[in-house]
């Protein structure tokens, strides 16, 4: 822990391909880069993090593990609902989009994590799904929302110190960071979601996933 961030140094789970000078350094923790995907617990690994990781504690996070082709997106575009349409504009204008929260985090982190209790319905429907898989690895995630289009994010997660680790025992806490990239909303008056990526997520010896308690997933 470094600064009393509360917040142990991660080893990246693939290096990023840069040089060894400090503009590569500083480029390798950008969401952008051709980098591989990571195994959910091969070596040691969890939502993109090294957890086997032993070295110096720095206070660094983890590097983001994106798909090639640059600018912090995803490499292709984001999938859309059957019968998805541009948003309708209200008065002329476009609806401008909004952040949402949600209060659950549900299912394993091989299978197919569902939020719930997503404030904004209409942006949100309520609840939505994310892509299979998607929280086992660093990178580009979508959620389908309950009837309301898609919302595309990238993220990648640091873990506290061991100490500061506030999961049920058996648990490991996992700080989930990123941000909207993409979306096709559906309805009138969505404008679909915006803002920053902000989790604190559990996950048990299972695979389990919930939210630390007290807290809620963020978009």
């Amino acid at each position: 822990m470094a600064g009393g961030s509360g917040v142990e140094a991660v080893a990246p789970a693939v290096a990023p391909a840069v040089s060894s000078s400090r503009d590569g350094r500083r480029m390798g923790l950008k969401l952008a880069g051709a980098v591989g995907a990571l195994a959910l617990f091969g070596g040691g690994v969890l939502l993109g993090v090294n957890l086997q990781d032993s070295g110096p504690s720095t206070g660094t996070v983890a590097s983001p593990v994106v798909a090639a082709g640059g600018g912090g997106g995803p490499s292709t575009p984001a999938p859309t609902v059957a019968g998805a349409s541009p948003a309708p504009t209200v008065g002329g204008e476009a609806p401008a989009p909004v952040g949402v929260r949600c209060t659950t985090l549900s299912g394993l982190v091989s299978g197919t994590p569902a939020l719930g209790g997503c404030d904004a319905p209409a942006v949100s429907g309520g609840s939505g799904t994310l892509t299979q898989g998607s929280l086992g690895t660093a990178g580009s995630i979508t959620v389908t929302w309950k009837g309301t289009g898609t919302t595309t994010f990238v993220f990648w997660a640091t873990r506290p110190a061991p100490h500061l680790d506030r999961c049920p025992a058996g648990g490991t806490e996992m700080i989930l960071h990123g941000a909207v990239t993409a979306g096709s909303p559906v309805g009138a008056g969505n404008g679909g979601v915006k803002g920053n990526i902000g989790a604190r997520v559990c996950v048990d010896a299972a695979g389990q996933l919930s939210l630390l308690p007290g807290h809620s997933f963020k978009l």
